[in-house]
Formats: structure tokens, C-alpha cells, sequence
């Protein structure tokens, strides 16, 4: 069997992701109450993708980007305009990864320079 990298992934559109839950300004500032493990999306309030994130706790780590202890330039952004956010849950590390990658190559997000601490899927 071939191998198949992100990058194939995404031109080809190969990969299907969970149906996201989604959030508005207002909830997101509220907290969202989702202690699941998962892939996040911020996106402004027209959809534009802003930052690709994963984590163990969604809702602690969406409150430490909300506080402006996570991505500093998603902070400053957030402060001063209304942004929105799609959730993927997945508890798979590897998934969770996959994900993550896919999203970002495909998106193109703003405020995603590179993984952090962790070794690019590409």
C-alpha cells in the first residue's frame, strides 16, 4: 500500500473530518464547557481562519487563548474584533495530529507559524 502524506491529503481532498460543533463570540467568551480532547479552529466572524490548535482540555485551552496566555497574536486580534470557533473532538493523539496538519495546510491560517513543540505531519 502507498503511502500518503498531508500535502497528498490535501490536494486531494482525501480526508474526512468529524462534523465540527460550532461557536459564536458571545459563547466563546461565556466558556464552552467542553472538557473533551479535539482540534480548534478560530475564525473571524466572516470565516477567515485565524488559528489551528489542538489539545487535551478544549475548554481550559480555549480560555488560556481567550486570557492571552495561548497564541498572543490570536489575543490581540480577539480583544478587538468578534471571532468565531468550529471544534473538532477526537481523544486519538494520532488523529488528533492529522487533523490538525490537514487543517492548517489547507486553511493557511493566519496566526499559525509552525507546531509547536511537536514534529510537523507533512
Amino acid at each position: 500500500m502507498k503511502k500518503v502524506g498531508v500535502r497528498e491529503l490535501v490536494s486531494r481532498d482525501l480526508l474526512e473530518l468529524p462534523a465540527p460543533f460550532s461557536y459564536s463570540d458571545v459563547e466563546i467568551r461565556e466558556g464552552i464547557g467542553v472538557n473533551s480532547s479535539g482540534v480548534y479552529l478560530f475564525k473571524t466572524a466572516e470565516g477567515q481562519p485565524l488559528y489551528v490548535g489542538i489539545t487535551d482540555n478544549l475548554s481550559r485551552r480555549i480560555y488560556q487563548h481567550m486570557t492571552g496566555r495561548g497564541n498572543k497574536d490570536l489575543y490581540r486580534y480577539s480583544k478587538n474584533n468578534p471571532i468565531e470557533l468550529e471544534v473538532y473532538l477526537e481523544e486519538n493523539l494520532g488523529y488528533k495530529e492529522l487533523y490538525e496538519s490537514y487543517l492548517i495546510l489547507l486553511l493557511n491560517p493566519r496566526y499559525n507559524i509552525s507546531k509547536v513543540s511537536r514534529k510537523r505531519l507533512c
